[in-house]
């Protein structure tokens, strides 16, 4: 794999060093045509409904440190949120109501 040969990840290293010395502004100047958005913590199943309701893109990411049981329940999120998401106009209201008490039983599942 690439991110295991040594000259990639000093590399690597480097470009970050170099993006932080640069900071925010700089690169902001650089980039103008780049926004840097708020990140906001999803605390319900309700937000997690209404974000996959409001999005037209989707990029799930998890940390590689999880453990095995951790990253088969976000996956479930995953999975869960795209399919809604791809089908959400299709759902009446009430039934919006179950998908967010499923997704919040989801998160809750992987919080603990």
């Amino acid at each position: 794999m690439a991110f295991d040969d040594p000259i990639v990840i000093q590399s690597l290293t480097t470009i970050r060093t170099e993006i932080d010395r640069i900071g925010k502004d700089a690169l902001a100047a650089q980039f103008p045509d780049r926004v840097r958005l708020p990140a906001t913590r999803v605390t319900s199943g309700e937000q997690l409904g209404r974000l996959a309701e409001g999005s037209s893109a989707s990029h799930f990411h998890w940390d590689e440190d999880l453990s095995g049981e951790s990253k088969a329940a976000a996956a479930a999120i995953f999975d869960y949120l795209r399919d809604y998401g791809d089908e959400d106009e299709l759902y009446s209201v009430t039934q919006k109501l179950g998908v967010y008490d499923q997704l919040g039983g989801l998160l809750h599942d992987i919080s603990n």
